[in-house]
């Protein structure tokens, strides 16, 4: 069992079922505790981990998978369960069936899974634990320390700006000045295939069995197959002080990044980081809009912490065999600005003045006017569950840390007299969704029923849609909630079906008013 091939990978759609057995496992019985029966996952307070899994934007599963049967998995999603810690801070759950217990799979669930949720830019991460459970073990030495207790359980929490692991993985690391980047040209071929080689060999052998690898490595030796790419693609090589190759990648001029390999002796040293950002330059001065990838379980985060979205799964055929990959895609920005510049962009694009309100980004010293006017309950009863009521100047400071690091513009503050009096969000969709985005807003009581909520909904959609190549904005609405229907009615979205008790707000079930507006039609 202990050499047993696992392959670390995300949940698929069809296997969201599973989360039912693994809800069940992850219950803990200290030794001699008879087992539950299994109905006891229908109650409310269990269903709450796994009920509509993967329709939320905050839902992420990672499964472990050996012999082609899924053993593991860990998902995390935003929900008031036994570890909540705030609005913003993902609650995670793990399991694993009895048998592959104690072989090390749970540590690199955990740990893809933090990978993961670093690269999405989340600050923490929290979970439940029995004081009693050997997990806790696993726990701390993953960097989770305990925030809050009770009698039998800790409440745990990951900060992920000062993981140590995420410090060694993605530390900004420049590289090395001796390093030089040019064009690899065919009397490179030699360097090129022996780099390949070794890095598949040694690199990739943590994620693919000891026969694919080999097979993948094979792919080397078809004739003619160097000659071929360099004729056809576009490949940058990093040297070292005495010109030896020591890291490659290559491009198709229409877009398709065909290889990312970094010797096996200077992995974690930021070459591969700069040979990407070597390889966008070049594709932004080409006009190529977007880079898309098929990528291994060994690189696939490199990628996810640099932008790219994983849009598939598949199985590719190396040589032999086919082996599993990630098609990954991201879409390039106009320039390749700083992040400081794209702040600043963002910071000019989102400020607007008009005589009753001002639509701005989101500031530190918005947090007291932000706790005070959204620790309201009448607008909590129109908002999704994952907002935290009673509304804390922590729960404040956790959204202006997440409002202020979005690299899109999608958080627009609404100041009213001096202060922080409501929020403009749209969140973009993923995969083939990745042209829509959602749309929500709150505004403080005392400024309700005055057309401010309107006018501040088509400022922020004339920003948004100006700044992004979004094309689609859509809104859900609770069925109790007029004031909102009208104020998506007046900017210009159209309803178009009613969901019936889509939504579970304050102990019932309610309809959900779906409204939208297509880019073209905002006038």
């Amino acid at each position: 069992m202990k050499n047993q091939p696992c392959t670390i990978r995300p949940l698929l759609p069809e296997e969201t079922h599973l989360l039912s057995d693994f809800l069940y496992e992850a219950i803990y019985l200290p030794e001699g505790t008879p087992p539950p029966p299994r109905s006891v996952i229908q109650l409310p307070e269990l269903q709450v981990y796994i009920r509509d899994f993967g329709t939320q934007p905050d839902d992420y599963c990672l499964v472990a998978e050996a012999s082609g049967k899924v053993v593991g998995a860990v998902w995390v999603r935003q929900m008031n369960d036994y570890g909540h810690v705030d609005g913003h801070t993902p609650s995670l759950a793990i399991s694993l069936y009895k048998d592959f217990r104690g072989h090390g799979i749970g540590t690199r669930l955990m740990k893809g899974m933090l990978d993961l949720l670093h690269g999405k830019s989340y600050r923490q991460v929290s979970l439940s634990v029995q004081k009693a459970n050997p997990a806790v073990r696993l726990y701390t030495k993953l960097g989770f320390e305990a925030v809050k207790e009770t009698e039998e359980e800790y409440i745990m929490v990951c900060n992920l700006s000062t993981h140590p692991l995420m410090k060694t993985s993605h530390r900004n690391q420049a590289v090395s000045p001796t390093i030089t980047f040019r064009p690899a040209t065919t009397a490179d071929i030699s360097e090129l295939k022996s780099l390949f080689c070794n890095t598949v060999l040694t690199v990739n052998a943590r994620d693919y069995t000891t026969e694919e690898v080999a097979d993948w490595a094979s792919c080397a030796d078809r004739p003619g197959h160097w000659e071929k790419l360099l004729a056809t693609l576009h490949f940058i090589a990093a040297c070292d002080a005495e010109g030896r190759i020591i890291g490659f990648t290559s491009i198709r001029n229409d877009g398709y990044l065909h290889s990312m390999f970094v010797h096996k002796d200077h992995q974690g040293e930021g070459i591969a980081t700069a040979l990407l950002q070597q390889i966008e330059v070049y594709a932004t001065e080409h006009g190529i809009r977007e880079i898309t990838s098929e990528v291994s379980i060994t690189a696939r985060p490199f990628f996810e912490h640099r932008g790219y979205a994983v849009e598939r799964e598949q199985r590719a055929q190396a040589n032999r065999l086919q082996l599993t990959n990630y098609v990954m895609r991201k879409v390039l920005p106009s320039s390749l600005a700083t992040q400081t510049e794209n702040k600043q962009q963002i910071a000019q694009q989102s400020s607007c003045v008009t005589p009753r309100f001002r639509l701005r980004p989101w500031e530190s010293s918005d947090v007291p006017s932000l706790a005070k006017y959204l620790n309201n309950k009448k607008i909590w009863d129109n908002c999704r569950d994952r907002l935290p009521f009673p509304y804390t100047e922590a729960d404040a400071h956790s959204f202006i840390d997440y409002a202020t690091s979005r690299q899109e513009p999608g958080e627009y503050c609404i100041e009213i007299n001096g202060e922080a009096a409501g929020n403009i969000s749209f969140m973009r969709g993923t995969d083939v969704e990745r042209f829509n985005a959602e749309t929500g807003y709150w505004l403080a009581e005392p400024f309700w029923n005055q057309g401010i909520a309107s006018e501040a909904l088509r400022e922020a959609l004339r920003q948004y849609l100006a700044a992004t190549d979004v094309v689609r904005i859509f809104a859900n609405v609770y069925e109790s909630n007029i004031a909102s229907m009208r104020v998506l009615e007046k900017v210009g979205f159209r309803k178009v079906s009613v969901l019936r008790n889509a939504c579970f707000k304050n102990g019932r079930f309610v309809d959900a008013h779906y409204f939208e507006l297509l880019k073209e039609e905002f006038a």
